[in-house]
C-alpha cells in the first residue's frame, strides 16, 4: 500500500469512528509529530520524508531506525517518552546541586537534566547496556551537554555482574535472565559520589528493579548525601509489597514523598 493510500485509510477510519472531529484529531496529532521531527531547516519532513532527529523539550535526539527500536521512536514522536520523569525534573531538580543518574538509556532525561544545571559538568550518568553507549554519547554531543558517562551496573558484592540485554532497550536489566547477558563492572552510589566529589546531590534512578538493592545497601548514604530522589518504580518486576517496603524504609530515613505520577515517585529530605 502506498503512503498516501495508507494515510487516506487512517483518515477514513477516523471519520467513521468520530466524524469530522476524529479527522481533525488525527491531523492535529500528525502535524505535531511532523513539526517535532528533524531540524528546522529540513523542509522535507513536511512532505513525509523521513528524518533521523526528534525534538523534545528543547533538545534533539536520534531516532535512526538502525539504532533506536520502533517502540522508543513511537514514544518519542508521541511526546510520551519518560513523560512523568520529564515533568518531575522540571519541578524538583535543584539546578544548584550535582546530579547522579542511574540508568541513562539513550540520554533523553540526561540531556534535559543537564541543560537545567548551573554546573552541567557536575552530573554523572550510569548506563550498563554497552549497545546504548554510542547513542548516549551522540545525544550528549548533539545537545552540547557535559555529563560524564560511566559504563557500569549498580550492584553489590562483586566487581562485575551479568547484565541481561533485551531487544527492548527499556527493559534490559540485572533483574532479568532471558537473553544475551554481558559482563559489566559494578558501581555503588557511595563510590560515585566520592569519585565525583559530590557531598550532596540529586539522584535520578531508573534501574529496572535494582532500586530495591540500592535502598537495602545504601540507605545511610541516601539519607546523608541525597537531597532529592526521582525514581521510577518497577513493582511489575520486583512486586508491589517489596516496593512499598522500600518506600517505607526511605520515609523512615527522613525522606518524604512529595509527588507520585504513575510509576515515578519523588522523595525529598
Amino acid at each position: 500500500m502506498s503512503v498516501p493510500a495508507h494515510k487516506a485509510r487512517i483518515l477514513s477510519r477516523a471519520f467513521q469512528q468520530d466524524g469530522a472531529r476524529g479527522v481533525l484529531d488525527v491531523l492535529a496529532y500528525k502535524l505535531k509529530s511532523t513539526w517535532r521531527r528533524g531540524e528546522v531547516w529540513q523542509l522535507g519532513r513536511f512532505v513525509g520524508m523521513p528524518t533521523d532527529i526528534v525534538r523534545l523539550d528543547g533538545c534533539k535526539f536520534s531516532i535512526a531506525q538502525d539504532r533506536v527500536p520502533a517502540n522508543v521512536v513511537d514514544l518519542l514522536l508521541s511526546d510520551l517518552y519518560e513523560e512523568p520523569e520529564r515533568k518531575a525534573l522540571t519541578r524538583f531538580v535543584d539546578p544548584e546541586l550535582p546530579v547522579v543518574e542511574l540508568g541513562a538509556c539513550i540520554g533523553v532525561v540526561s540531556c534535559l537534566t543537564n541543560r537545567r544545571l548551573r554546573a552541567p559538568e557536575k552530573h554523572v550518568v550510569v548506563e550498563a547496556n554497552p549497545a546504548l553507549l554510542p547513542l548516549l554519547e551522540d545525544n550528549r554531543a548533539r545537545n552540547g551537554c557535559q555529563f560524564k558517562i560511566v559504563h557500569a551496573a549498580v550492584s553489590y558484592g562483586a566487581d562485575t555482574i551479568a547484565f541481561n540485554v533485551d531487544d527492548n532497550i527499556l527493559a534490559s536489566s540485572v533483574q532479568r535472565g532471558e537473553r544475551e547477558p554481558v559482563t559489566v563492572k559494578t558501581v555503588t552510589l557511595e563510590r560515585l559520589l566520592n569519585e565525583q566529589g559530590f557531598e550532596r546531590a540529586t539522584l535520578l534512578c531508573d534501574v529496572e528493579g535494582a532500586e530495591l538493592q540500592i535502598v537495602e545497601h545504601e540507605l545511610q548514604t541516601l539519607s546523608e548525601r541525597i537531597a532529592t530522589i526521582i525514581m521510577e518504580l518497577h513493582d511489575r518486576i520486583v512486586g508491589h509489597e517489596p516496593t512499598e517496603r522500600m518506600l517505607a524504609r526511605l520515609e523512615s530515613a527522613g525522606f518524604k514523598i512529595v509527588s507520585r505520577d504513575g510509576d515515578v515517585v519523588v522523595l525529598q529530605k
